[in-house]
């Protein structure tokens, strides 16, 4: 059987992630506003936070499959598995890194995360 998969083409290899609602236009966008908000950082602006919901999934493991050699199989992901959720704030100018781990999110968790941000920038 494997021979057969070989000469029709086939590669047994391990598939990989992609993010399943990448858009690149929106990066760059955002490259060139941030350069912009740099700028006036040092004149105006005390802190630049960056604020995302991060996750440490509890993804499957991924084995090797059957594709064709010249197309490696990608399998989108929604973020749907269960997993650790990290709320945290990156303070750009400072570099400093608040995070904070819980068992769930919602919008009580995210305010308080909020309240606890604004008391430690504004403590420097």
């Amino acid at each position: 059987m494997r021979d057969m998969f070989y000469r029709l083409g086939f590669s047994y290899a391990k598939p990989t992630y992609s993010l399943a609602k990448d858009d690149s236009k929106k990066q760059e966008k955002f490259k060139e506003d941030f350069e912009l908000l740099k700028k006036l950082s040092d004149e105006k602006i005390r802190h630049i936070l960056f604020q995302d919901k991060n996750l440490i999934h509890d993804y499957q493991a991924i084995t090797n499959t059957w594709f064709l050699k010249v197309k490696q199989c990608i399998i989108p992901t929604f973020c749907q598995h269960q997993g650790v959720k990290l709320p945290g704030v990156l303070n750009y100018k400072a570099g400093n890194i608040y995070v904070q781990e819980e068992e769930h999110y919602d919008a009580q968790v995210f305010l308080q995360s909020l309240k606890n941000i604004l008391e430690i920038c504004l403590k420097s």
